[in-house]
């Protein structure tokens, strides 16, 4: 797949994971929104109720005065047109039936009877002005002597409870023409309550109308909106989480995937190169060896037959790595554990790498020092990790490479440290060092041969066994290889 098609699939599948998130949000939003909007409309008629009550308890409690003031209002040719029967009593919330009081002692609509004296009529007339007068002229009655704080929590308790609205809530009675506040439930954030928008006017129907406000805040409200869409909410954060992480494995897959294309092109590529050139230079061999001259000199036909066993070897060793890491691909591969003296196998390592280390010039410094050597692992594999170690410190070394290694011990196993004092790495290429098929880029060299396979094959096989290794390395001053192999059942 090309690099562009990759990319444009990418950027839609973001265009349509943003898109689809955004519409979520906006949905979640909304509904939120809508709630909170039920949720207020609710609050303003309960709000709207008990104001409507405290104006008809008022006005019961100012009818019961004045006909204790004005006796001669009470008649029995009273008529009486649209009364309320049902209000609160000034004690307690419970109903009274007013109708027996209205029926005896309503005084809006009074008519004498047709022979009644006409002095008793003037007089009834006069006392109903005096009324009406002493409501538009008198002394105004101040809100906290109108409004029993107890019965207006009780009346507020039993709208909210009838709208389901089970919540804590602070109210209060203020004005804020006068900015004063009569009453508060709660004297912490008063101003959050006296400014809160959900309100209702006291007394709309006095004569020259009032300025107070009963209002109501929720502390807990925006948790209560929240309870009622969590269950929605927290689907669509499950399924947007699910698509971004779907969408996040794809697009590591694809990457992954292209990436594993592109090393399998280059591995492919070196292989190649790598087989074709021994086996090149064998059938170039073969075929001088075919000329009669060329055998009658028996120098020239040793150096062809050392080329022939050279490039045989060096054939064998590349298919041998690849032999390898295939088989540590198997998922019945196991080691062949066994006590492995470490020093001991160094040596004899080192003995068959002498003669490629002699051919560059070169020299290796032993330092085995580790008392105790001994550990539990599998000799063949183990071999082959301090030959590919041994085998890197001398083809990334340049003229004259100087090698050392050597052992010591720690607590629980032997530490193995392998140096050159080659062309080192960069920070970048370290963290990929032990990746399969990576190769450390070598400038314009091109004597370095392999398919990047055998520090990762030592790795696997040292992780197999229970341990470790790492690398330190600064360029042009050389690299450092640490193995760490842990004791038998970690004596």
């Amino acid at each position: 797949m090309k690099k562009s098609i990759i990319w444009m699939v990418i950027t839609l599948m973001s265009i349509a994971l943003i898109g689809l998130t955004s519409f979520q949000v906006y949905w979640i939003n909304n509904a939120i929104k809508l709630n909170q909007k039920q949720f207020e409309q609710k609050v303003q008629q309960s709000l709207q109720l008990v104001a409507q009550r405290l104006e008809k308890k008022d006005a019961y409690d100012f009818t019961h005065n004045i006909l204790r003031v004005y006796p001669n209002l009470l008649t029995q040719s009273t008529l009486t047109f649209g009364v309320p029967t049902m209000e609160y009593s000034s004690d307690d919330t419970s109903p009274i039936d007013l109708s027996l009081i209205w029926k005896k002692h309503a005084f809006w609509f009074n008519l004498p009877h047709p022979g009644a004296p006409p002095e008793n009529q003037r007089l009834k007339k006069s006392e109903v002005v005096n009324v009406v007068i002493e409501e538009m002229f008198g002394k105004k009655r101040d809100v906290d002597e109108r409004i029993d704080p107890s019965i207006l929590k009780k009346m507020l308790e039993k709208e909210f409870f009838d709208k389901g609205i089970d919540l804590n809530y602070n109210f209060a009675v203020w004005s804020p023409f006068l900015d004063t506040v009569i009453y508060t439930s709660s004297n912490e954030k008063i101003s959050e309550i006296t400014h809160s928008p959900l309100r209702a006017r006291l007394f709309p129907n006095d004569l020259f109308g009032s300025t107070h406000y009963l209002t109501v805040n929720f502390p807990d409200e925006n948790a209560f909106l929240f309870k009622k869409i969590w269950a929605t909410l927290a689907t669509s954060v499950i399924f947007i989480l699910i698509i971004i992480g779907c969408f996040t494995y794809a697009i590591y897959t694809i990457i992954r995937q292209k990436k594993l294309s592109e090393i399998k092109n280059d591995f492919i590529n070196n292989m190649t190169h790598e087989l074709k050139t021994p086996i090149a230079t064998v059938g170039l061999a073969c075929e001088a060896l075919h000329e009669q001259e060329m055998r009658q000199n028996d120098a020239i036909l040793l150096r062809y037959l050392d080329v022939i066993k050279d490039e045989n070897n060096r054939l064998a060793n590349q298919v041998e790595k690849v032999l390898q890491s295939a088989l540590l691909d198997k998922p019945s591969f196991e080691l062949k554990k066994s006590e492995v003296e470490i020093n001991e196998l160094i040596q004899n390592i080192a003995g068959k790498i002498n003669v490629q280390l002699e051919a560059r010039n070169g020299q290796m410094h032993m330092d085995l020092d580790a008392d105790n050597p001994i550990i539990y692992g599998d000799y063949e594999h183990l071999s082959h990790v301090i030959l590919n170690l041994l085998d890197n410190a001398i083809k990334y070394s340049m003229d004259d490479p100087e090698i050392s290694i050597a052992t010591s011990n720690r607590q629980d196993g032997v530490v193995i440290d392998v140096s050159d004092k080659g062309q080192g790495m960069r920070p970048e290429e370290q963290k990929r060092i032990f990746d399969k098929f990576y190769r450390v880029h070598t400038g314009d060299r091109h004597d370095v041969k392999g398919f990047g396979l055998g520090l990762s094959y030592v790795k696997s096989i040292v992780n197999m066994h229970g341990g470790d290794i790492s690398v330190r390395s600064a360029v042009n001053h050389g690299s450092t290889f640490s193995v760490f192999l842990p004791y038998k059942d970690g004596e």
